[in-house]
């Protein structure tokens, strides 16, 4: 086997001088090795221990030794200590030695702890003295796992969580052989007494007396010399763990016989006494307590709402106090949040983060989620202030007054509302010139206004809400120069335009979202329904540069469509799924058909990847009007009816139609794609369109059309119907 370099270089640097000052070497070595192996049962505990004892170097009065340990209780804690002695008998009768240990632990939390132990003995004939010191190494605190716990009073909300440390300390014994037998004799008993003292920081100390008894039989028989068998009891005594007693045995066998012409004295056999020393690492759990916070602001203090006296309770609590409303808070005026005030409803959840540790916890609040209601006509029952969160809550104004609004936000900066109910016998939510607001995870329904009305402000954070409209000639989510994101938003609305069209200055629809001025806004993964009369999914002006994506939108009635946009250039459209389900024609007229997508006065417009349905008689998937330099690609639009196209291009020049699946299965003149008057030099190419009733592709009017390597199915170059005859059509396929 290889040999151990550093290991022979310590036996050498430590043995070799007084090994070479002995006269001769004994024929056999004094000290063999043993192992013992043994059990304390105890009344909290129950531990099995086992050691491996080496001499490594020796002569007639000194001893170097190793000795490597293992110990294990049945809540899995385990330990192992490896250690190195030095022992020399004195011609006094004394045996003096020292030792140290590494030592490694796992505790019943399943962590592990190192610590050095180092310790000085004195064994005497009649007396011993024994002093251990014990110091943790690397990690000495670690947190004990699903331990964290809240505590809710009705002022204060405080986290906290049990940790483990481990401890740094000493003990110290005086030991007595009792005189019952002679000190040569093959037995003897031993009392012992002393005290332990351990600590940590901010940890209550492990301090307390200890006292032992030990009966020691040597030699067991005649063919075992140099066994031994000990029984032992203990008790012990601190604070934090109690009164702990052990009975214990060990029982030593030697691993090398001893000499057979002579026996050890009692001096030479406690030379491999067992080293005495604490059983394990101390470790203690203690329970940290912290403040925390919550959305990143500080919670100092909690108060619970009630009754009809809601704003003098606001107006009295300090900041930074969590408010926690449990029941319903009837109220005949306007109750407005003190700046950076936090009100939550009974029975959610909180997202608790240690103010300290950043350790987090979900709590639920006791008790059911409170609702603050009153008929406060023309105005809000529940004003945001600065940086205000409201949460968890219910809000309702019975009052169907104009301007009455279940929430409302103005000049504000940084309020937020967070899975609150808004119903209003009015309108829902209205917010005016507030930055940063943010309203994610609500349910807004409205009877009269709009159930959201936007004015102003940047930064809006509108996502994952549900809002419903059920009255005549109000909107959805209505925005007025406003910036910020609307996203994964469900938005219906249920009620009746007035029956003008989009145009007319006294037109009131019903749209489920309308956008005027609000370019800053970003509209992406919406689900948009409409099933009254006059009724758009997305109505946009003045809007140039918006991007509307990824939003599914479906018109269910008269006069009615998908988008509108109007006097927004250089806007996208992209990645929506857009369905019109309308078959009225009543008072047909180009006002009052249900297009997919309607656009008008707005260029430069990128049109993509959406995917369109109409089925009304006229109606066209795309209606592109007054549309310069823009671009419809890879879109999938497929129309029904009578005298219906896919595209139609009015008065729209340089227009690129590239890879769009174009599908006319109407009847009368309905045509994949048209190109209207004034709509000159537009590009068709790589397209895929499909005409039932009429030429995949025709013009009236428009000059210098390119249509090229495009599927026309069933027609190929024939598909194209030119009224000018100057169109350039090569390269298609049937």
């Amino acid at each position: 086997m290889r040999p151990y370099p550093f290991r022979h270089a310590l036996l050498a640097a430590t043995a070799l001088p007084f090994l070479l000052s002995a006269a001769a070497l004994a024929a056999e070595d004094k000290w063999g090795p043993s192992v013992e192996a043994g059990a304390k049962i105890g009344s909290k505990r129950k531990i099995g221990e086992s050691d491996l004892f080496l001499p490594l170097a020796q002569d007639e009065q000194r001893l170097l030794f190793a000795d490597i340990r293992g110990s294990i209780d049945e809540d899995s804690q385990r330990e192992g200590n490896f250690g190195l002695g030095y022992r020399q008998m004195l011609d006094s009768g004394w045996n003096l030695g020292g030792y140290g240990y590494f030592d490694r632990r796992r505790s019943e939390t399943g962590h592990y702890y190192s610590q050095a132990t180092v310790g000085l003995e004195a064994l005497g004939t009649d007396f011993d003295v024994r002093l251990n010191g014990y110091l943790p190494l690397g990690t000495k605190e670690r947190d004990v796992p699903g331990s964290t716990a809240v505590e809710l009073t009705d002022t204060s909300i405080r986290m906290s969580n049990a940790v483990e440390r481990s401890y740094h300390g000493g003990d110290a014994e005086i030991g007595w052989r009792v005189p019952v037998f002679a000190a040569e004799e093959d037995r003897e008993l031993r009392l012992y007494g002393g005290g332990y003292w351990f600590d940590a920081a901010d940890s209550k100390e492990v301090a307390g007396p200890r006292l032992r008894m030990e009966l020691r039989l040597y030699d067991l028989t005649e063919d075992l010399p140099g066994s031994r068998l000990t029984l032992s009891g203990e008790v012990q005594h601190d604070r934090p763990r109690g009164t702990q007693e052990f009975f214990g045995f060990r029982l030593r066998l030697p691993l090398q016989a001893e000499a057979s012409d002579r026996r050890l004295t009692a001096q030479e056999r406690r030379m491999t006494d067992p080293v005495v020393r604490d059983v394990d690492i101390v470790t203690q759990a203690a329970r940290v307590e912290e403040a925390v916070t919550m959305d990143g602001q500080a919670i100092d203090q909690v108060r619970q709402l009630s009754g009809s006296t809601l704003q003098a309770q606001l107006n009295s609590a300090p900041a930074g106090t969590l408010l926690l409303l449990n029941g319903n808070a009837t109220v005949s005026a306007p109750v407005t949040l003190v700046a950076g005030q936090v009100v939550r409803g009974g029975g959610a959840t909180l997202t608790l983060t240690g103010a300290s540790s950043g350790r987090t916890v979900q709590y639920v609040i006791p008790g059911s989620s409170g609702t603050i209601r009153g008929a406060v006509a023309g105005d809000a029952v529940v004003k945001m202030g600065t940086d205000s969160t409201l949460r968890d809550v219910r809000v309702e104004n019975t009052s169907a007054a104009a301007g009455s609004w279940a929430v409302s936000a103005s000049n504000t900066s940084g309020a937020a509302l967070r899975n609150v109910t808004m119903v209003s016998s009015g309108g829902g939510l209205q917010a005016s010139n507030a930055t940063n607001l943010t309203v994610t995870g609500s349910r807004i329904t409205a009877a009269q206004d709009s159930a959201a009305r936007i004015t102003g402000g940047s930064g809006l954070s509108f996502t994952d809400n549900t809002l419903t409209q059920n009255g005549a000639s109000s909107m959805g989510f209505r925005a007025d120069n406003a910036a910020g994101t609307l996203r994964g938003n469900t938005i219906t609305t249920n009620g009746n335009g007035n029956g003008l069209e989009d145009t007319n200055g006294s037109a009131l629809p019903s749209h489920a979202v309308q956008l005027n001025n609000s370019a800053g806004l970003t509209v992406s993964g919406n689900t948009i329904t409409t099933n009254g009369t006059q009724a758009n999914g997305l109505h946009v002006t003045n809007s140039g540069g918006i991007t509307l994506s990824g939003n599914t939108i479906t018109t269910n009635n008269y006069m009615s469509r998908g988008i509108h946009l109007q006097n927004s250039n250089g806007s996208t459209l992209s990645g929506n799924t857009i369905t019109t389900n309308t078959t009225d024609d009543s008072n047909w007229s180009i006002l009052t058909i249900s297009f997919g997508i309607l656009s008008s006065d707005s260029t430069n417009l990128t049109i993509s990847d959406n995917t369109i349905s109409t089925q009304m008689r006229g109606a066209y998937g795309i209606n592109l009007r007054s549309g310069d330099n823009s671009t419809l690609s890879g879109n999938t639009v497929t129309v029904r009816g009578t005298d219906t196209a896919a595209v139609n291009v009015l008065r729209s020049e340089t227009v690129t139609v590239r890879n769009n699946t174009l599908t006319a299965n109407g009847t009368g003149a309905s045509s994949g794609l048209l190109f209207g008057v004034n709509s000159h030099n537009g590009l068709v190419e790589n397209n895929t369109i499909t005409a039932t009733g009429a030429k995949s592709v025709a013009t009236n009017a428009a000059n210098g059309l390119v249509v090229r390597n495009n599927r026309l199915v069933g027609q190929g170059n024939s598909g194209v119907y030119d009224s000018v005859g100057d169109a350039t059509v090569t390269g298609n396929t049937p």
